[in-house]
């Protein structure tokens, strides 16, 4: 089975898994202590069910972990086992533009990519955002009010904004807003939309899988802004997990790079969690995730706030010892950041992928 096939199936069960407890809650109600009125009106599991089903699913069966090595470890990028993580954080962060008042959701959902090369002092890096939209079709309809504002930055990412509840803080170089054109590669790769079968068949979708993918083009004035997605969400993971998705990060970037701040920020954030509840799975379903971190971070991290963090300090050792003694190469960025543990709980959905290997991200091709 491809890597493709794999994938296809991982996201497909995911889907399966959101439907089976919302149908499992719907027909619980009164013993989930919920009012019959309201459940009556739910009809699908909604976007956050979806998208926290995605992180839960193949994480908490380890078939997402088991894919990425079967796969990636022929193409020496994956020489022990990968660190594949993820938090589920509901609406947040919001932004705001600068002519504007009104609030948006940045996204939904952070994908990251790291790969720790043997003997190559800087990690390559790949992420991009998707913002979730359930549907009976690959495409999003007409956009209007705050979803049209939305489609405005995923087709221009150079659109400044700002986090007014200060979630992940002020842009790296202190100006006073966000610019995602600032950063490695073009903007354009910094996010899309993720369109989700509001049924339990994906009739229509792309490859047979329950998410597809498509990129926002700007539209002319007056025109009602839409996205149609072509893509399925696993062909478009193959490529992230082999670095021919997404948009290059760096893990120690520039005071002068928005983008790699902004992908650091949201993982240092995520290193503390605490269950969240999603009311059409249950509310004593939480989704509780793993900690997320860079890889260097988290292998310093405290025993309580990262069940990963054996795994973590193995891929660090080896990665370190891929430096060898004989002087060749920089030597690796230091394992404290000086990051607090205890920060509080903000940022982004985050789903992270790290591997340690001796081939590069960008050379690869799937199987």
């Amino acid at each position: 089975m491809s890597l493709l096939e794999e994938l296809t199936g991982l996201i497909n069960a995911s889907h399966r898994h959101a439907w089976t407890r919302f149908d499992h809650v719907r027909g619980q109600a009164v013993n989930y202590g919920l009012i019959d009125a309201s459940v009556a009106k739910w009809k699908t599991p909604g976007e956050p069910a979806f998208v926290s089903s995605l992180l839960e699913y193949p994480m908490a069966t380890h078939l997402l972990s088991e894919a990425i090595k079967r796969h990636l470890k022929p193409l020496g990028l994956c020489s022990a086992t990968p660190l594949v993580s993820g938090v589920f954080i509901h609406q947040k962060p919001k932004i705001r533009f600068t002519t504007k008042r009104s609030e948006i959701e940045l996204g939904d959902l952070l994908l990251v990519r790291q790969h720790f090369r043997s003997a190559v002092a800087e990690p390559e890096g790949k992420a991009f955002l998707i913002q979730a939209k359930s549907a009976a079709k690959p495409a999003t309809g007409s956009l209007r009010g705050k979803e049209a504002m939305q489609h405005k930055l995923y087709s221009n990412w150079a659109t400044p904004f700002t986090f007014p509840y200060k979630e992940i803080g002020p842009p790296p170089d202190g100006s006073t807003h966000w610019n995602f054109e600032l950063g490695p590669m073009h903007h354009s790769a910094s996010g899309v939309y993720g369109i989700v079968s509001n049924s339990k068949q994906a009739t229509g979708f792309p490859g047979d899988c329950a998410w597809a993918i498509g990129a926002a083009s700007s539209v002319p004035k007056g025109v009602k802004p839409s996205v149609e997605a072509p893509d399925s969400l696993a062909e478009i993971m193959e490529k992230f997990l082999l670095g021919q998705c997404g948009r290059a990060w760096k893990a120690t970037p520039a005071t002068s790079d928005h983008w790699s701040a902004f992908i650091v920020r949201c993982l240092e954030a995520s290193v503390t969690w605490r269950p969240y509840p999603v009311q059409r799975l249950g509310s004593q379903l939480p989704r509780r995730r793993d900690a997320v971190h860079l890889l260097l971070g988290l292998g310093q991290a405290p025993h309580h706030c990262f069940p990963y963090r054996n795994r973590a300090q193995d891929l660090v050792e080896a990665w370190n010892q891929s430096f060898g003694s004989d002087g060749q190469g920089e030597e690796p960025p230091s394992a404290d950041a000086g990051w607090d543990f205890q920060s509080p709980r903000v940022g982004i959905s985050v789903l992270y992928v790290a591997t340690y290997g001796d081939g590069p991200l960008s050379e690869q091709v799937p199987d």
